[in-house]
């Protein structure tokens, strides 16, 4: 959905369209997009199987193309919890799989780690002009392969807010979320490649403050008179508001393999959000961290994940990060809504014990780089593995 970018007029125009977009959510609402991996079910090696996969679904709302066609996307619908919209993709992975009927595995990993670091492009309009503007760049970045995070939020001054907000938290996100640390046949000593694949694109990382729907509305308006960005749509930031949805989008986790990840990753994000939206209820004024001091900290969560540290951005102080999830998660876990995301939180402290970085590590050591993914897949498709 684009949005029209006249100079903004703050009575009213194009930030008060923007406000109504946002404006749209009754009650806090969750849905889920993940990118998972295509790969030979003999070698293990990447395979461009999208296209035909899709076309043998024949289902647009839940399943999608990929910049790389060696990826698919399932889509959840709007759901009242996480554990719903994780249900969903998991019967999206067993269509997949049915479809596949053999000749192609699925596996959630935040990327490839064997395959050649040069991405095929699928086919498509949106696709091929992503091509021709971003060159290598869209190579390179299509083979990271993400979770993504849809939050509604009920008012639009109170979504910006949490936007604002939910910013400083994503590399406590992703530190926890990280799942890809070999790449091109190599341990990058990462605990997650992605971001850095991610980086081949413009417009990655830590979004910036809104003050307002005018910031916003200019922002768009600029992109779209200098051909920076034509709309929204290409502001790929790990937090991002998102105007066809009316939603916030996070978009820092690596893809993850089992289902109990996955419900857990989207339980924090969604638990986060519903805790600073308490917050701005009762009148709290929310921080708005600095995008120098998040990208710091983004820096630090990809390359260590939980075994490093993190500067806590309330104080400005580091921290070491499995102790910095090991008091967030029981601090927002009243916000988690029902005994499921309960239970989901829960296990988020036992993936600080099993950090997914050095699980990989010790797989691959076992059983080298294909071993790696035909583990990841074996996690992927039954869709309930631990």
């Amino acid at each position: 959905m684009g949005i029209e970018t006249r100079t903004p007029d703050p009575a009213g125009g194009i930030a008060r369209d923007l406000r109504a977009l946002f404006d749209r959510a009754e009650t806090v609402t969750i849905g889920l997009e993940e990118e998972l991996l295509l790969v030979d079910p003999r070698t293990l090696d990447a395979v461009s199987a999208g296209p035909q996969l899709l076309t043998e679904l024949d289902d647009g709302g839940r399943f999608r193309a990929e910049l790389s066609p060696a990826q698919i996307e399932i889509v959840s619908p709007v759901c009242s919890s996480p554990a719903d919209a994780a249900a969903a993709l998991v019967a999206g992975r067993r269509s997949v799989v049915e479809a596949a009927a053999g000749e192609v595995r699925i596996a959630g990993l935040g990327a490839h780690p064997f395959a050649e670091p040069w991405s095929e492009i699928s086919p498509g309009r949106r696709f091929g002009l992503i091509e021709r503007r971003f060159r290598w760049g869209a190579r390179q970045g299509g083979l990271a392969a993400g979770l993504h995070v849809h939050l509604g939020i009920p008012g639009a001054e109170a979504l910006l807010a949490v936007y604002n907000a939910l910013r400083g938290y994503m590399p406590e996100v992703a530190a926890l979320a990280a799942a890809a640390p070999y790449f091109a046949g190599r341990d990058t000593g990462f605990a997650s490649i992605r971001p850095k694949l991610a980086e081949a694109l413009p417009n990655q990382g830590v979004g910036p403050v809104f003050r307002g729907f005018t910031d916003y509305a200019a922002l768009l308006g600029w992109g779209r008179r200098t051909g920076s960005f034509p709309d929204h749509t290409t502001l790929w930031w790990e937090c991002r508001l998102h105007p066809a949805f009316g939603t916030i989008e996070v978009r820092v986790p690596d893809a993850q393999a089992a289902r109990a990840d996955l419900e857990t990753v989207a339980t924090v994000v969604w638990s986060l959000a519903r805790w600073l939206l308490e917050r701005y209820r009762r009148g709290e004024p929310l921080p708005a961290h600095p995008v120098w001091a998040i990208a710091e900290n983004r820096w630090r969560a990809a390359a260590d994940g939980i075994e490093g540290e993190l500067v806590d951005l309330d104080v400005m102080r580091p921290v070491a990060t499995r102790a910095r999830l090991a008091e967030l998660l029981p601090r927002i876990s009243p916000y988690a809504g029902g005994p499921a995301e309960e239970r989901a939180l829960e296990r988020g402290l036992q993936m600080l014990e099993r950090p997914a970085p050095a699980r990989q590590r010790e797989i691959a050591a076992a059983n080298g780089l294909p071993g790696l993914v035909a583990w990841a897949a074996d996690r992927t498709e039954p869709g309930d593995a631990a």
